[in-house]
C-alpha cells in the first residue's frame, strides 16, 4: 500500500488533530493527521497534514476551496523542504536568506556616534 501526504491549509483555529482527521474520513481512510501549532503558544499555526492512501488522492483534492467551518481549505501534496544554510549544515533557516554581514575593519580615530 502507498501512501501519500497532504498539506491541508486554511484551517480553522479550532481544529485540532483529532477534528481534522474526523472531518475527512468521510471521505476516505485517514492514517495520520496533524495540525502544526506554535511551538511558543501551542495554538494552532491554521495548516495541518493528512497522511492517506495513494489511489484516494484524487477524492481529496477534490475538496480544495471547499468550505470547512467557514473557511475555503487549501489543499496540495506535501512536499518534504529540507532547510539547510548555504554551508551545507542542518541548522534551520526558516526560510530566511542568510545574511552576509561585512566588518567595516578602517580605523576611525575618535568617531563615535556617542559622545562620552
Amino acid at each position: 500500500m502507498s501512501e501519500k501526504k497532504l498539506y491541508i491549509g486554511n484551517l480553522s483555529w479550532g481544529i485540532d488533530t483529532e477534528a481534522l482527521a474526523s472531518s475527512f474520513s468521510d471521505i476516505g481512510e485517514v492514517l495520520d493527521a496533524t495540525v502544526i501549532k506554535d511551538r511558543d503558544t501551542g495554538k494552532s499555526r491554521g495548516f495541518g497534514f493528512i497522511t492517506i492512501k495513494e489511489e484516494d488522492v484524487a477524492k481529496f483534492m477534490a475538496l480544495n476551496g471547499e468550505d470547512l467551518d467557514g473557511r475555503a481549505l487549501r489543499i496540495s501534496e506535501a512536499v518534504d523542504k529540507k532547510r539547510t544554510r548555504n554551508n551545507g549544515d542542518e541548522k534551520p533557516t526558516h526560510g530566511r536568506r542568510p545574511q552576509r554581514i561585512e566588518q567595516d575593519t578602517r580605523a576611525h580615530e575618535g568617531a563615535s556616534k556617542f559622545n562620552r
